[in-house]
């Protein structure tokens, strides 16, 4: 028996699964096979629904049997699992629009096109095969994921023209954006928010590349999804996001801008994927590792995109060849110069150098021409030449300056100083002289487990001769009193081997990376310490200049935002002592928030939002200079520059702060919302509320057992209410579309909610069941708005969470049986037992029986 089968890659995407049952339409004599599908696909009823009616179970099928395998949306070999088994064996047809692969097909079609199902669809109208509208609605449910809803750069005319088709076809846009718009679980929105407190922004020649990280205990299952929301929430070119998941780290990527090749970053650590999407799984590897490599990568790739025309000095420096060694001396004297460009007849023909001009100089050979001493072994670059030729002409041949050419004219020059301000950070260095020691602190503020870990992490080191510390978040929570154990050390020679060496004490086993000398020593209690090794020299791309430095440390310190996130702790010799590089420590000691670089602000706008909330949480105060710039960005307009939505994104976090009226009280300061709506002004009326609004939260935050608080839609629903007059706050603040027609609509019955709850007739069934179906949030609201709140206060300290005393299986047990009257009976006890008139599930049953048994014995 022979047979056909179709199949795409692992964890299939919507392109892969549509692309499937496309090629199916084309060969209708063959099986699919999907691999396992995520759970995003598999709760989708659409989706799960078609799939459900083509999928065969692929164990019925013998791999030797398969004489034709159609492989749709992959031409790699690591990406189609069991199934490279018989690819020497059976006739290979593939159908993929991505760049690289490694299978060798009998039958190649390959298409230029943003999604893979627009060129099989685009087959299926060649042959004239007709295609349901639940066909044409999953086939563009894949174009539309793949291409962004054709707004990505790798969109191309065909997946308009063949969108065009399917809506034709009947194809249901409602369908196809409640799928791709699919609401975010609980756990979805933590590593969100985790990773946009992690994320940096990587931008050079206007190309903006996000990268991040998380961790979580449990498999979070087609993170993809998250990656896509941050980069639309950021307004980046592309994300790269890492998620940390058992002793994996599952590293994925998303563009929309053809300028920046995924592929080309993945393909450094082992990745796959095209231009556009990328991912690779990376084993036994710490999180602070990963993203060294990640981020070299990145940056790598990112200056491969420069141009020589976007570094080059321009106009260009030169001097005529016969011109004198004087001349030319006081051409580089007046310009401040090292080099110039040394022209004859408008062509450059040599380079001439200070070096060489001192030294004609102090052989009195001013009047000598330039011509006689020139370089003439030298390198020209056209505009357009690529940064990785021009960096092997600087750095591995030694050319000082390189002319830049535009059709044979003389148009700009390249220097190292070029070359270096490019690949090189200006990293403010603040030594902290006579570090203080945390020992206290560590031994308090830790479980008693983890301290005795960092305790014999520092005894181990000694023991080898080398240098261990602690870093990252938790030495700065430590030091604001906050809980953090998330442990990463650094240590200075051979990570692995002190890892192994800490294993041995304790029994814990060690999940290493030779290449990196990386390590995660994993205890018996489950806890987890990440180990590094600590680098002597920091590269800022592969082959470049390094920065010398002591350790890592200090690179690893001066990427953050505010110095008060800058802090180390040694663990060997003087055990606790703390490093501080950047005046972290002076900051959290004078209560003061200060950013690292001065155009912080300048680069993200929104960091503005962030430096307010740390200060209104921690009680700090924002830094002279620091203060200085904020106010500088927010004269210059940059905030208006903002996607509002990723303003709304700050302001969500400060409205889930401790410390909501102190982070107003300051953005009054600097008239933050009065630079998004003159009318949105900040007084003290409006004060008043939010301190109001804070202290229910917080006082009535005991009795919501079961109920977790969207803080954020208290103060959003509030201040729509005390604004509506005037305007729509959540409007204002770049609420998405649902959050803003939520708030209208809640703020515009809260005074018909206030006057049911406030009347003094009403009674506590009335009060249970007014309140009962109204959201938690809006409830607060309306206690917040009201002067008189005696009915909201008993229906969430008494009321809320009344439970009925009795039960179904109770009244089977009193010899009912199931019927209508159950509900009769339970509703009739729970409203006596709201009014207090019932008091426990004794008295209950009690009732029960004289209304219900004994009263129809009685009767009857």
């Amino acid at each position: 028996m022979t047979v056909k089968v179709i199949t795409c890659h692992i964890n299939p995407d919507f392109d892969a699964i549509a692309s499937c049952i496309a090629a199916k339409k084309l060969y209708p004599d063959a099986e699919i096979i999907f691999p396992e599908l995520n759970k995003r696909l598999t709760k989708n009823f659409m989706v799960q629904s078609m799939i459900y009616s083509y999928n065969t179970d692929g164990t019925k099928i013998n791999l030797k049997d398969i004489d034709t395998l159609i492989i749709v949306d992959t031409h790699s070999k690591n990406r189609i699992g069991g199934f490279t088994n018989i690819l020497d064996s059976a006739k290979i047809i593939c159908y993929d629009h991505h760049r690289d692969g490694d299978i060798e097909c009998s039958e190649m079609h390959k298409a230029k096109t943003g999604a893979n199902t627009t060129q099989i669809v685009s087959k299926i109208i060649e042959e004239n095969i007709s295609i349901t509208e639940d066909e044409a609605t999953l086939f563009m449910l894949g174009i539309y994921e793949d291409t962004g809803k054709l707004l990505y750069d790798s969109t191309m005319p065909e997946d308009f023209s063949i969108c065009s088709y399917l809506r034709k076809s009947g194809a249901d846009l409602e369908i196809v954006s409640n799928v791709l718009e699919e609401s975010l679980t609980e756990t979805d929105v933590e590593l969100l928010n985790e990773m946009v407190k992690n994320k940096r922004i990587y931008e050079i020649n206007s190309n903006k590349i996000l990268l991040s990280f998380t961790s979580s205990d449990i498999y979070v299952s087609d993170v993809s999804l998250l990656v896509t929301k941050i980069l639309k929430i950021n307004g980046v070119n592309a994300a790269i996001c890492m998620f940390r998941m058992g002793s994996k780290i599952y590293v994925i990527g998303r563009s929309k801008d053809n300028g920046i090749d995924l592929l080309k970053i993945f393909k450094e650590f082992g990745g796959s994927g095209h231009k556009h999407a990328a991912s690779a799984i990376i084993k036994n590897m710490t999180l602070i590792e990963t993203t060294e490599v990640v981020s070299l990568a990145i940056k790598s790739e990112m200056l491969n995109n420069i141009k020589a025309k976007d570094i080059m000095s321009f106009p260009p420096k030169f001097i005529d060849s016969n011109k004198s060694i004087k001349n030319a001396n006081d051409i580089m004297s007046k310009f401040s110069i090292n080099a110039l460009a040394v022209l004859k007849n408008n062509e450059a023909v040599g380079i001439i150098t200070r070096q060489t001009v001192q030294r004609a100089l102090y052989h009195n050979l001013n009047n000598e021409s330039v011509e006689n001493f020139m370089h003439t072994e030298f390198e020209i670059v056209d505009e357009e030449e690529t940064f990785s030729k021009i960096k092997d002409i600087v750095i591995n041949k030694n050319q000082r300056l390189i002319p830049v050419l535009s059709h044979d004219k003389l148009v700009g020059v390249i220097t190292r100083t070029n070359l270096l301000k490019l690949i090189s950070e200006n990293i403010k260095r603040e030594s902290f002289i006579n570090p203080p020691n945390i020992k206290a602190k560590l031994k308090k503020s830790l479980p008693s487990k983890v301290y005795e870990y960092l305790l014999a992490s520092g005894h181990i080191a000694e023991q080898m001769g080398i240098n261990v510390y602690i870093v990252g978040g938790i030495v700065r929570d430590i030091m604001l009193g906050l809980n953090n154990l998330d442990v990463d050390l650094v240590v200075e020679e051979n990570g692995i081997a002190f890892a192994k060496e800490m294993a041995k004490k304790y029994q814990a086993r060690v999940a290493s990376h030779e290449r990196f000398k990386t390590a995660t020593i994993i205890f018996k209690d489950k806890f987890k310490i990440d180990v590094a090794t600590a680098r002597r020299e920091y590269y800022e791309i592969p082959g470049s200049l390094p920065i010398v430095e002591k350790s890592s440390i200090k690179l690893d310190l001066y990427r953050r935002d505010f110095t008060i996130n800058t802090l180390a702790v040694k663990l060997n010799d003087d055990f606790g002592q703390l490093l501080d590089f950047f005046g972290g420590l002076r900051d959290i000691k004078d209560k003061k928030i200060r950013v690292l670089h001065d155009l912080s602000f300048i680069e993200d706008p929104t960091r503005i939002l962030r430096a307010i909330r740390f200060a209104a949480r921690f009680g700090f105060n924002i830094g002279k200079q620091t203060e200085k710039l904020i106010k500088t960005t927010i004269n210059l307009g940059i905030l208006h520059n903002v996607e509002k939505n990723r303003i709304f994104k700050e302001m969500v976090f400060i409205f889930n702060s401790s410390n909501v009226e102190d982070a107003f009280n300051i953005m009054s300061k600097y008239l933050i919302l009065r630079n998004f709506n003159k009318k949105l002004i900040v007084d003290g009326r409006l004060l008043q509320f939010i301190r109001k609004a804070e202290d229910v939260i917080r006082g009535y935050s005991i009795f919501f057992k079961h109920k977790k608080i969207k803080k954020e839609f208290v103060y959003i629903i509030m201040m729509e209410y005390l604004f509506k007059k005037s305007l729509s706050f959540s409007e204002t603040i770049g609420a998405d579309e649902k959050t803003v027609d939520l708030a209208k609509t809640i703020s515009s019955k809260i005074n018909a909610i206030k006057a049911a709850v406030t009347d003094e007739k009403a009674n506590n069934i009335d009060i249970y069941y007014t309140l009962k179906k109204i959201p938690i949030e809006v409830i607060l609201v309306v206690f917040v708005v009201s002067d008189e709140h005696r009915n909201i206060s008993r229906y969430l300290e008494h009321l809320m969470n009344q439970r009925h005393f009795i039960s179904g299986k109770d009244l089977i047990s009193l010899g009912f049986k199931p019927s209508p009257i159950f509900s009769q009976i339970m509703s009739d006890v729970f409203n006596l037992q709201l009014m207090g008139k019932i008091k426990d599930k004794l008295e209950a049953i009690k009732y029960v029986k004289e209304k219900y048994i004994d009263h129809e014995q009685k009767n009857s």
